[in-house]
């Protein structure tokens, strides 16, 4: 003890203490955090893979109800084609190679087809739960099963299968055997050692065994036990919604640390473990190594260097102590090198940057902190609805800028209050149900109705998660997004729907939906009594069908018309009934757009038959009033408006296609003289049969003969020159002299003639024809002259 006595030795002393003191504080720091970051490091590993785990298994899951999904679709199951069924899930097993049978299972429960041939021990499956959700149109995986006809465990996947109207007229089932989780768990064990997954069912049964059928062999649990129950902490967890905290013992009585995934809807639990061991071990032994080498290497420099140190030893400390000081204040970058402590022991320069690496550490995890803060501040502060948080008691203890605005209350007013303040009071229970599962960690959703502080009931659908403060519960986040608008336009949208229903079912009008090839996609119940069918024997079928084969051209042009625009068009047609009778119809039609169909095409069709039938004959009357309105009542030849109007039209003809036109104008010789003599009677009659021998006479049907006035008729020639009339002109004189009406009193003879005066131009023409009437007047005034005789108009005349 006297060697204590000397400040040199208890410095040295001291100095030899302080070092293996330093060595053991470094190592105990390093072992510490290096524990804690390899343990953080493992479990953020194993989640991370547990959750690409569970990602891959929950995609090979809705890849398989896909699978049948699809083939649920095919025309041999819709029709329940039981030979082309069962050969197509043959086909689809072996492609796949997933499944170990597929079945074709109908309403009964019996077996309609099969990938398996020769089935003989079917057991009906009609109180299975996959049966009972394919009846009512839902997708179905099982649990671990026990197959009833081969007392064999399965995993089974079902789908409903619809026939063309959409009913359910059976399922298809898809075994799976637990070796196919096996290999499909093995692809997906990661390379780490020490590190493992599994997948049990909510009993605990395992549904995969790779790796482990040896392992319970070891354990002495019998070579024809494959499958085992597990009744471990994490497994109790799980069942809470617990993640252990702290590392457990796994089934096989090993100390690991592990996290879990729930997979298929809850319904199967992905568990992932590393062995504690494998975990520190190189951690162990390299921490070993350096402490052992430190160790010595201190333990020797400090016997050489102990003289240096001990007049140092002051300065070093106070550097030492200045930078703890530092720290303590909160000042966690790193201070500027200090030449004197340079050069102290090696074992101060450790400490000083040991102390300096965990300033470092600190003041990054404050800094992360800190933005992590920053951004749920943001989050909180801008969301675009509203976000407000509360106790477990119901008070609200914050709120954002949105849920102030909706409320109309002030900040300090909102977390004064509790939920029997804001709330409707027929909402009160349903909180109160979301406090209790917020209790179990659960979060929530429903709707609420909120009074604001102007008495306002506003309508807000709430999510709420917990809030959790370590381990425990505190309170709840809850976001509200303001559906009041929506839920009144959906109210709106429902009335406006009843009222268009009320109006299509009720109304005497066919109302129909086709689609760009006419086929009908939805028609109402007028049918039946417009056509005799019903509407869905309408449905699916197209249009044109039922149309009259003279009316297709006029309804296709006006169909095509409808795409190519938005408006309205109107088209009348017949249409055949079921009976085979046809109706005519008026169908007016519009384009129309929806996001459900697309472009679509809204037809409203009538009966017409009473109208129509009115129309045809309002058309016959007006027929006959026209020729009664055009036709000379005494010689029944037509009038002078019929003969105006013809010139007019045969007028454009001529002037559009550059061809001649002309006319002739007679009169009968000596007519005064016959009516004097016979009287008018007798004259009318004469007037008769002159009228009859010029009609006979002509030989084109584009010629006209006319009454033009009194005792004078005009002859109008399209498509014919001065020549060809005159042609005409000669033929009718002696037409009329051939006849031999007589008459005593002409100049010239015994019979009735006549004196005709032609006419004839060519392009190009005047505007109006009333120049070749004129020159025909002028002609038959000089053929007059000579009597019974043709003149033809010349310029000299």
């Amino acid at each position: 003890m006297n060697l204590l006595t000397s400040m040199k030795n208890q410095l040295r002393l001291g100095g030899l203490l302080t070092i293996v003191l330093v060595t053991l504080s470094y190592s105990s720091i390093t072992v510490f955090t290096e524990g804690q970051r390899l343990e953080q490091q493992g479990r953020r590993s194993l989640e991370t893979n547990l959750s690409l785990k569970a990602q891959y298994i929950e995609r090979w899951l809705e890849s398989r109800l896909t699978d049948l999904r699809l083939l649920a679709l095919m025309r041999e199951f819709k029709q329940a084609d039981q030979a082309q069924a069962g050969a197509l899930l043959r086909l689809s097993r072996d492609t796949w190679g997933i499944f170990d049978k597929i079945h074709f299972v109908d309403r009964g429960g019996e077996l309609a087809a099969s990938s398996d041939q020769g089935i003989q021990d079917w057991v009906p499956v009609i109180d299975r739960p996959y049966f009972l959700d394919a009846l009512n149109g839902q997708e179905h995986i099982s649990d671990l099963t026990m197959a009833k006809s081969t007392n064999e465990p399965l995993i089974f996947f079902s789908t409903p299968v619809r026939d063309e109207s959409g009913t359910v007229t059976g399922l298809l089932l898809g075994s799976v055997k637990l070796e196919v989780i096996d290999r499909l768990l093995a692809t997906l064990q990661p390379p780490t050692p020490g590190s493992d997954s599994y997948l049990v069912d909510l009993g605990g049964r395992m549904l995969s065994d790779f790796r482990h059928t040896q392992e319970l062999q070891r354990l002495g649990r019998g070579p024809g036990e494959s499958r085992l129950a597990i009744d471990t902490e994490i497994y109790q967890d799980a069942l809470k919604h617990q993640l252990p905290e702290e590392s457990y013992r796994d089934y096989k009585g090993q100390e690991v640390y592990g996290s879990y995934v729930w997979v298929n809807h809850g319904k199967w639990l992905l568990v992932g473990e590393v062995d504690q061991k494998m975990l520190f071990r190189g951690m162990f032994h390299d921490l070993l190594n350096q402490a052992v080498l430190g160790f010595f290497i201190i333990l020797a420099a400090a016997l050489f260097f102990v003289k240096i140190v001990e007049h140092r030893l002051a300065g070093t400390l106070k550097v030492l102590l200045e930078r703890a000081q530092s720290i303590r204040r909160g000042s966690y970058g790193k201070p500027q090198p200090d030449s004197q402590f340079e050069k102290a022991p090696q074992e101060y320069r450790i400490l000083m940057d040991a102390m300096n690496e965990m300033a470092e550490t600190v003041r990054c995890k404050i800094d992360l902190l800190e933005a992590s803060e920053q951004k749920f501040k943001s989050l909180f502060d801008h969301h675009l609805h509203a976000v407000c948080t509360f106790d477990l008691q119901g008070h609200y203890t914050s709120a954002n800028a949105v849920c102030l605005s909706d409320t109309g209350y002030t900040l300090e007013e909102f977390i004064s209050l509790r939920y029997d303040k804001l709330l409707h009071p027929d909402d009160w229970g349903r909180l109160e149900t979301a406090l209790g599962r917020l209790k179990n960690g659960q979060a929530d959703e429903f709707k609420i109705t909120v009074i604001t502080k102007e008495g306002q009931l506003r309508r807000l659908y709430n999510s709420v998660i917990p809030i959790y403060s370590g381990s425990d519960i505190t309170g709840a986040f809850c976001v509200a997004k303001d559906i009041t608008v929506q839920l009144q336009a959906e109210a709106r949208l429902r009335a406006s729907e009843e009222k268009y229903r009320f109006l299509t079912e009720s109304s005497s009008d066919m109302i129909s939906v086709h689609d760009r090839g006419a086929v009908y996609k939805m028609v109402t119940p007028a049918s039946s009594a417009l056509f005799g069918y019903e509407p869905e024997e309408l449905f699916n079928r197209c249009a044109f069908d039922f149309i009259h084969p003279e009316d297709l051209q006029p309804v296709g042009l006006t169909h095509q018309k409808i795409w190519e625009a938005s408006a309205v068009e109107s088209v009348t047609y017949r249409m055949r009934r079921k009976d085979g009778t046809y109706v005519w119809v008026e169908s007016k039609s519009r384009k129309v757009h929806s996001e459900s169909e697309g472009e679509t095409v809204v037809v409203v069709t009538r009966d017409i038959s009473e109208r129509k039938q009115a129309e045809l004959a309002l058309t016959e009357v007006n027929k006959k009033l026209l020729h009664q309105a055009e036709q000379d009542g005494l010689t029944q030849i037509p009038n002078r408006r019929r003969f105006d109007n013809t010139l007019r039209s045969e007028w454009r003809r001529a002037a559009r296609t550059e061809s001649p036109i002309s006319m002739i104008l007679l009169d009968i010789d000596y007519f005064k003289a016959y009516n004097d003599t016979f009287g008018h009677l007798s004259g009318d009659e004469c007037l008769k049969k002159v009228a009859a021998i010029l009609r006979d006479n002509l030989l084109r049907e584009t010629d006209l003969v006319a009454r033009f006035g009194g005792e004078e008729f005009a002859v109008l020639l399209p498509h014919t020159d001065l020549e060809g009339a005159l042609v005409v002109a000669e033929h009718l004189r002696k037409a009329v002299e051939a006849a031999g009406l007589p008459h005593p009193k002409s100049r010239i003879g015994e019979v009735v003639t006549i004196s005709l005066g032609v006419a004839s131009l060519k392009s190009p023409l005047p505007h109006e024809p009333t120049e070749l009437i004129e020159q025909a007047d002028r002609a038959l005034y000089n053929a007059k002259k000579q009597r019974n005789h043709v003149e033809a108009y010349t310029a000299t005349a």
